[in-house]
């Protein structure tokens, strides 16, 4: 059986839906949608990139005020709502023993690009964790995150599709090699941050205090 076409005629650019305009401070989204007077709302999570896909959600709630699925949207209430908002594993902090490690679940060339940016950003210089699956791009991946990382340690994971250590090595040349993620962290100095797996992530957020 084909796949049936997609019809499109009727899309709508997100800021045909919500309007935008340069935010007042950092961390925050100007935005105005039908009904409603201009907003100031406070991005919930790090990173640039957050402020596009805010902006992509709410474009999206519109719509579906539009079609008649959801009433129409209260800026109180979307600032409240995401005043609450956590995203574990995603440019988040989680304590592993007595030290501070970020985490961002970034296991594609998408997600480590906008890792990037936010790397560059930052006043400090952070060192690496990196594991992946066997199945990620990594030379194209380390490619992005060595230049804007310091010292660096790669390491295996308790799955069977983790990535050997010889292909990490082939991407990261001269990391240090641990055997699993704790090992990892504890050999290098801070900042540090893990990064290449959901699974990586997990497996700290699962030793965090």
């Amino acid at each position: 059986m084909g796949h049936r076409a997609i019809d499109l005629s009727g899309a709508k650019e997100a800021s045909e839906l919500v309007e935008t305009q340069a935010p007042a401070l950092h961390g925050t989204l100007q935005v105005r949608w039908r009904g409603s007077d201009w907003t100031q709302l406070e991005i919930p999570l790090e990173g640039e990139h957050q402020r596009a896909n805010l902006h992509l959600a709410l474009a999206m709630a519109e719509a579906c005020r539009e079609l008649g699925w959801i009433g129409p949207m209260e800026p109180e209430v979307v600032a409240e709502v995401l005043g609450g908002t956590r995203w574990p594993g995603r440019l988040s902090k989680v304590l592993v023993g007595d030290r501070l490690i970020l985490l961002d679940g970034a296991h594609n060339l998408e997600a480590v690009k906008s890792l990037a940016v936010y790397l560059r950003e930052q006043t400090v210089r952070y060192n690496l964790v990196f594991a992946c699956l066997d199945d990620k791009p990594v030379r194209k991946m380390a490619d992005i995150l060595r230049p804007v990382v310091g010292d660096i340690a790669v390491c295996t994971l308790e799955d069977p599709r983790s990535m050997p250590v010889e292909a990490l090595l082939e991407a990261f040349p001269g990391a240090v090699v641990a055997p699993g993620p704790a090992d990892a962290v504890a050999r290098l100095g801070d900042p540090v941050l893990a990064a290449g797996s959901l699974r990586l992530v997990g497996a700290l957020l699962g030793m965090g205090g």
